[in-house]
């Protein structure tokens, strides 16, 4: 896995809220190509965040929000 999903993920997971945000703000970016993508992961494939997402999901995320499909 790549050094700067781990360190993303680590930086993320603190807490509920921004777990939240990002599981929210994720498929957006993947799909629209939202705002938050040139702010906060400029130079990420869409490849990257999904795999960023998987584990955000997957580790704490399930608990509070649906899985979306993009």
């Amino acid at each position: 896995m790549n050094k700067k999903i781990r360190k993303e993920y680590r930086r993320r997971i603190k807490n509920r809220e921004t777990v939240c945000i990002s599981l929210h703000l994720i498929p957006k970016m993947i799909k629209e190509d939202h705002v938050w993508r040139g702010c906060f992961y400029k130079g990420w494939t869409d490849e990257e965040l999904r795999l960023l997402y998987d584990l955000l999901y997957n580790t704490a995320g399930h608990r509070w929000k649906e899985r979306e499909v993009f």
